[in-house]
């Protein structure tokens, strides 16, 4: 899950004086000790997952330590280091065996957090969303990377299945025995089906990634990169996102995202992407290929899978909605929406503000359960500016009809 660092020859010289040189590489046991001046420290072998980044950051994971920092020393000492050229000079001269605590970290969203013990530093690391094993071929939409969903609005319930990196299913009953497992082990996956609690205490049954996917985008955790016209793009239901593809953040960078791994981890990190045109996907069964250059493309790519019909025999057995949502900005019918529009599904309202707001109702709920409260209007772009109210369904058909 993490990478290795110089600490672990660290570690290994103070663990394994016996050792060795290929056994330098073993982890220390979280729970070894050393004796000094008949005193008993314990040795945080979460050390060993820090290292030093290509920015000279001193990271361990998504955790970025800040400065200054005191470590605890084998001879019951402290040292405290002031940057990144100490800390290394620090490790590499010195039997550091934890950190002073409390230890001030910054998490990726840049959100400083005060560590005030062992416990709480692997509760934090263990919360790191993984960069690695979103795209693993073990096992084909069967697994996840294991990590704590600490930072998400879904709670994982106990017990889980776990897959080991030796291909060993283990089962897991708590989240200390979780976290103990995911922090110290080797790379683990999470296996489908588990179960997560919402925070409105649902529990829910999770198959798949794509179930997984979508429980987060309902509570807020998730936000799926997305177009110019706000179609979110995840797993992209039967066709796969060939790498790599652009992403744009919030302040106009651009972000080139080279695997799977990479596409999780900024969505799973909450920000929000717009994709950037053009990129492509593939039918991985047929090996059907689609460029998708403009709105227009994509809405191709969701008829070829099925999820919409935007051009059938009779418009009015498309869905009122998707006629007026899909329809906009075409050259056909040249208009848009004027927001604030209703819409309600089941007993809930759902007043929206943009075009987001329909595309995160359009992939969490069946289309037929979604229905325009009247009254609606939009203004044409045809350089008339008029306005058109409508006041049903069947107006809604009727105007689609003229202008097609």
């Amino acid at each position: 899950m993490f990478k290795k660092s110089i600490l672990s020859l660290v570690f290994a010289s103070l663990l394994f004086h016996a050792c060795a040189p290929d056994e330098l590489n073993v982890s220390p046991d979280p729970n070894d000790q050393i004796e000094v001046q008949d005193t008993l420290i314990g040795v945080n072998a979460l050390l060993e997952f820090m290292e030093i980044n290509d920015l000279n950051e001193a990271v361990m994971a998504c955790l970025q330590l800040t400065y200054p920092a005191q470590f605890l020393l084998s001879n019951g000492d402290t040292i405290e280091v002031l940057d990144e050229f100490e800390l290394i000079e620090a490790i590499t001269t010195q039997e550091i065996v934890d950190f002073v605590y409390p230890v001030t970290f910054m998490n990726s969203d840049g959100e400083l957090i005060e560590v005030l013990d062992q416990s709480m530093l692997e509760l934090i690391f263990a919360a790191c969303i993984p960069d690695t094993g979103w795209d693993e071929p073990i096992s084909d939409n069967e697994l996840i990377p294991a990590f704590l969903f600490f930072d998400l609005c879904l709670e994982l319930l106990y017990p889980v299945d776990i897959l080991t990196a030796d291909l060993d299913t283990l089962t897991i009953n708590s989240e200390e025995e979780y976290i103990e497992e995911i922090t110290y082990g080797p790379e683990a996956f999470l296996i489908f089906p588990f179960n997560v609690e919402t925070p409105n205490g649902d529990v829910l049954a999770i198959a798949n990634t794509f179930e997984f996917t979508e429980a987060l985008m309902d509570c807020g955790s998730v936000n799926p990169p997305i177009t110019i016209d706000s179609f979110y793009v995840v797993d992209f239901f039967c066709l796969d996102i060939q790498y790599p593809l652009n992403l744009i953040d919030e302040v106009g960078n651009v972000i080139v995202v080279e695997d799977e791994n990479q596409y999780m981890a900024l969505m799973m990190s909450g920000a929000f992407y717009t994709i950037q045109f053009p990129f492509t996907l593939v039918d991985s069964t047929t090996g059907e290929i689609f460029e998708i250059n403009v709105e227009e493309d994509l809405i191709e790519a969701l008829e070829y899978c099925g999820i919409i019909d935007v051009e059938p025999t009779d418009p009015c057995n498309t869905p009122a909605h998707v006629l007026l949502f899909f329809n906009q900005g075409s050259a056909q019918c040249n208009y848009e929406i004027i927001y604030p529009i209703v819409l309600q599904t089941g007993n809930s309202i759902f007043p929206l503000a943009d075009q987001a707001g329909y595309f995160e109702l359009f992939n969490n709920y069946p289309l037929d359960s979604i229905e325009i409260i009247y009254p609606a209007a939009i203004q044409m772009l045809d350089g008339t500016g008029d306005v058109i109210s409508f006041s049903n369904d069947e107006q809604v058909c009727a105007f689609i009809e003229d202008c097609e």
